[in-house]
């Protein structure tokens, strides 16, 4: 299925109380946010239809890579240990904290539990050195892996370039695949940059090369045994579409994505494994504050009404204490271990202790949810 359910980033341009909770939810999709789209029955599924929006300059073509949407319970189970290997992006924490916190409360019956292994500076061959360790850490059952941005940084684009980054995604492929547990590994392209104002489609400068990294992605997964979502086309859409109305606001330096735009980026990638966007639309997902939150409520990867009061206040406290467990294993993977002065091991522990807490209290919030 056409990724449809995909709008574009219209949002940005009304005002920020169109995420403010409310006492009661409205059921429609993006109630309350004035641009809303329809639910239609096309198929076997429902196809959600973005509302058509007319601006002074047009409205930015989506070119979808991804054109399906992956089958979810192929990739997260019950039990499930998470690991995302990553590069500056990653390691940013964003978007894996707004992942973890919606599959939390979207199954929060599932024993889940979530690692952030991004590391800045990495590239699909840098990690090849220490994804073996990182593995060995946090001992996942499903790896993301999101390399791109500084694969080529600095770099001509050619064919040389192109199969050297999908030599190396390969290796990583085939790491993650042999190390014992793991049942899914789950390829990222790397999400668009934004290229500036004078580029309205977006499409200049590095993302020719992120493009075509994104393209050898899908690839490279398919020929490995692995899944694929894509991240670079629907980003490259809202930053263009950004630029239209409040420029670069969702980028630092034009480069790495905002919290606002990693939010996005963690309900694309909801989208791209196969969450059910009506199921997903009861919990009230909503781990930004309320003014960010309206500001890309349009641009999201699966059409969410704002939020009532209750869900507001839990998605967002789920998202902070999240903050916790993400700090210390970073300290674990990153300071400890052997030559190191920490200790692994302790510092593991005090990250399990945190995580029965946040796992209890996600049950405990999202207690009605099946």
């Amino acid at each position: 299925m056409l990724r449809s359910c995909f709008v574009l980033l219209v949002a940005l341009g009304l005002t920020a109380c169109a995420s403010t909770p409310s006492n009661s939810v409205d059921k429609s999709a993006n109630a309350g946010d004035g641009k809303s789209g329809n639910t239609k029955s096309g198929d076997d599924k429902d196809v959600y239809v973005p509302a058509k929006v007319e601006t002074h300059v047009g409205t930015i073509k989506l070119e979808p890579i991804q054109t399906e949407a992956l089958k979810f319970t192929d990739i997260i189970q019950k039990n499930d240990r998470v690991l995302f290997v990553g590069d500056d992006v990653t390691q940013q924490q964003y978007y894996t904290r707004s992942l973890a916190s919606a599959l939390m409360a979207y199954r929060p019956k599932h024993n889940l539990r979530f690692f952030n292994g991004g590391k800045n500076g990495a590239t699909a061959e840098s990690a090849a050195t220490w994804i073996d360790e990182l593995l060995g850490i946090a001992k996942p059952d499903v790896v993301f892996i999101n390399f791109g941005l500084n694969d080529g940084r600095d770099k001509e684009l050619n064919d040389d370039l192109l199969l050297a980054y999908e030599k190396n995604l390969a290796t990583l492929i085939k790491k993650a695949k042999a190390y014992k547990g793991v049942r899914q590994v789950v390829v990222l392209s790397s999400p668009a940059v934004q290229t500036g104002p004078g580029n309205n489609d977006n499409k200049g400068g590095y993302n020719q090369t992120l493009f075509k990294f994104a393209l050898s992605a899908q690839t490279t997964a398919g020929l490995n045994g692995a899944k694929f979502v894509d991240l670079y086309e629907s980003m490259r859409v809202v930053y263009a579409e950004a630029a239209k109305i409040r420029g670069d606001g969702l980028s630092f330096g034009g480069r790495l994505p905002t919290e606002e735009a990693s939010t996005i980026i963690a309900s694309v990638i909801l989208w791209g494994i196969g969450v059910d966007a009506k199921e997903f639309n009861k919990i009230g997902w909503a781990p930004l504050k309320a003014p960010s939150m309206g500001r890309i409520r349009g641009a999201l990867g699966l059409p969410t009404s704002p939020p009532n009061f209750t869900q507001a206040t839990n998605s967002r406290t789920l998202y902070e204490k999240l903050r916790e467990h993400d700090e210390i294993f970073f300290v674990a993977w990153r300071l400890a271990g052997p030559d190191r002065s920490r200790d692994r091991g302790e510092l593991m522990q005090h990250a399990d202790d945190i995580w029965t807490k946040l796992d209890s209290l996600s049950r405990t919030m999202y207690a009605d949810v099946n």
